[in-house]
């Protein structure tokens, strides 16, 4: 458990934007950027430094984990949605 709560201090995000996040190593170091795309979900954008240096699994992880709360909002939306949806699509079959 203790290395779990290191592990999430590994990463800082600086929002820019609604669109996107800058995201820095603790220690200040640019890697890149979470920005959202075309389909609405945030995706990790490598920064293009050549010195980016090794990345280990759990700063892998990390930024998967980002990622994912940064996600869950519109995650959230789509799914009442289409649970809206499928209700809809329910009642007409039954009304037939």
């Amino acid at each position: 458990m203790g290395r779990m709560l290191l592990v999430l201090k590994m990463i800082k995000l600086t929002k820019l934007s609604e669109y996107q996040y800058s995201v820095n190593l603790s220690n200040g170091k640019f890697i890149g950027y979470f920005e959202k795309g075309d389909d609405g979900f945030f995706h990790w954008w490598p920064g293009v430094e050549k010195d980016n240096g090794y990345w280990s699994s759990d700063l892998i992880l990390e930024l998967g984990r980002k990622l994912d709360e940064l996600n869950i909002p519109y995650q959230k939306d789509l799914d009442v949605y289409f649970e809206s949806i499928s209700k809809t699509c329910d009642s007409h079959v039954e009304n037939k």
